[in-house]
């Protein structure tokens, strides 16, 4: 009776060691599973202030080129500035609008290339920056001088010293040899600069002397921006100055308008569907169906060397 008595209480002593051997590890695991849960917790709490931490420093970066973007745009002068322009037109019974409340500003000595297909509204544009065209709605302010406003014969006024013209097909008289043609653009200006030296800046001095006809599509374009660069514009407008020519001499032209941009300090616009050649521009102003959809500050121009299309 002893003995069973005995091997009872061992029995109950090993049940009470293995109930706390069981009692020992499940602690142990629910010190282990809190450890982990607590582990995990701080993990997560760290990757969010981490993540908060790269999206404060994001909108502080996003901030500051928004405001190197303004304080950039505040510091240039404005040349030109356009509020609020449309332009209608009739056909027929139709009503068609080229371009519809467009607004920008173009800076002193900046390089814009203004980008959009065929019937985007872009040479409508042109038009009216350079006063060939008035708006149906809205003004456009040249150094704060309101032009349209202008009556025809200061419209003219306008154009002969405030803009210089750079078409796609030249536009050069036939009968005048290179130089004569721009002679004739410095004749009717009053601070025209020296022909010469223009000539001298677009190199074409050994072919000053040469007739319209007897030059290349290249040679003829750099006649043509002589020519109005001869004139001191504030303005130089280039509609497709590339168009009509090869890719190796549209590259040549290119570098020619960055080039007067440069040297002779002229604000200096292409109107073009070009795409490749935005890369090469300070700003970049993108058209569809007759309006603005981007506006683009390009922080790294590249040189037209590096242009392909």
């Amino acid at each position: 009776m002893f003995k069973k008595k005995k091997n009872s209480i061992h029995n109950e002593i090993d049940a009470m060691k293995q109930e706390s051997s069981t009692t020992q590890e499940k602690e142990q695991n629910n010190s282990e599973a809190e450890l982990i849960n607590e582990k995990t917790e701080k993990t997560e709490i760290i990757n969010n202030m981490q993540e908060k931490e790269t999206d404060v420093k994001t909108e502080e970066e996003n901030n500051n080129d928004n405001n190197n973007i303004i304080e950039e745009n505040i510091s240039k002068k404005v040349l030109m500035k356009v509020e609020g322009v449309s332009k209608h037109y009739k056909m027929g019974e139709v009503d068609v609008t080229a371009i519809k409340n467009i607004s920008l500003e173009l800076y002193d000595g900046e390089f814009v290339v203004i980008l959009g297909p065929s019937g985007s509204g872009k040479s409508t544009l042109l038009n009216i920056l350079g006063g060939m065209d008035l708006p149906t709605e809205g003004r456009v302010l040249m150094e704060e001088n309101e032009i349209t406003n202008y009556s025809d014969k200061k419209l003219t006024i306008y154009r002969r010293e405030k803009i210089g013209f750079v078409f796609q097909f030249y536009n050069l008289m036939s009968n005048l040899t290179a130089i004569e043609n721009v002679e004739l653009a410095t004749e009717i200006c009053k601070n025209s600069l020296e022909v010469e030296q223009v000539m001298k800046a677009v190199d074409l001095m050994d072919r000053k002397d040469h007739f319209p006809s007897q030059m290349s599509g290249g040679e003829q374009q750099r006649v043509s921006i002589a020519r109005a660069v001869a004139k001191n514009p504030r303005l130089l407008l280039c509609d497709e100055p590339t168009g009509a020519l090869d890719f190796n001499t549209g590259i040549k032209i290119l570098s020619l308008l960055k080039k007067i941009n440069k040297d002779y300090k002229k604000t200096v616009v292409i109107i073009t569907h070009n795409v490749p050649i935005g890369a090469m521009a300070d700003r970049v102003i993108k058209m569809r169906s007759g309006e603005i959809i981007e506006n683009i500050i390009n922080k790294n121009p590249i040189e037209p060397e590096g242009i392909e299309w």
